[in-house]
């Protein structure tokens, strides 16, 4: 049964051009990884006191502190990049236990986008505006449903809108909790990257 169901969503998957779609984004992971990279080792070797002072300013600020930013950051649109946060635990005393509480941080993040677009989708008045708002999101979560959640989840894809977009639609809860999980797999993944490379 479950073979089957799977050969079904493989088949519907190929037929929408699924194998494309995740091809661009192995791609686009690549040349945001290399550009990240980039520009951080630019910005260590041009300006290494500013960076120096950065990191000293940050230490600053409690650890609770900047784990509120984060999770504030990762359920209302992700507009800091978990990178740099990814980047900030290799400081900690543990930094596996930091990029771990970030990992479930960002997982919570994205439950917490979830809700908040399923909210606004049962408020009449705000409904046609958030379709508005998502209108590129939610056409691809109706189109690619869990393999678009599972993408956002693992790859450089705005997390956040799709989370609201994927709770706009009412996808299936559980489906989407399972599928947001990888979320936590992408923390461990870039974590070795980074610590590796910094």
């Amino acid at each position: 049964m479950l073979k089957r169901s799977w050969r079904v969503y493989y088949r519907n998957y190929k037929l929408k051009g699924g194998g494309k779609f995740l091809w661009k984004n192995l791609s686009k992971l690549v040349v945001v990884m290399i550009l990240f990279v980039g520009i951080v080792s630019l910005i260590e070797y041009l300006l290494p006191d500013t960076v120096k002072k950065i990191d000293d300013r940050i230490n600053d600020y409690p650890t609770h502190l900047i784990y509120l930013i984060f999770f504030i950051s990762e359920s209302f649109l992700g507009l800091i990049p978990p990178d740099l946060f990814i980047l900030w635990s290799q400081k900690l005393p543990s930094p596996y236990l930091g990029v771990t509480i970030l990992a479930g941080l960002s997982y919570l993040g994205g439950l917490v986008s979830y809700l908040i677009g399923n909210r606004l989708s049962h408020l009449n008045l705000l409904e046609a505006w958030l379709e508005r708002q998502l209108v590129k999101h939610v056409g691809m979560i109706k189109k690619w449903g869990a393999l678009l959640i599972f993408l956002a989840a693992l790859f450089p894809l705005p997390f956040s809108p799709i989370c609201i977009a994927a709770g706009s639609v009412r996808f299936p809860i559980y489906h989407f909790m399972v599928y947001s999980a990888f979320r936590i797999v992408r923390f461990y993944l870039y974590a070795l990257v980074l610590f590796h490379l910094f």
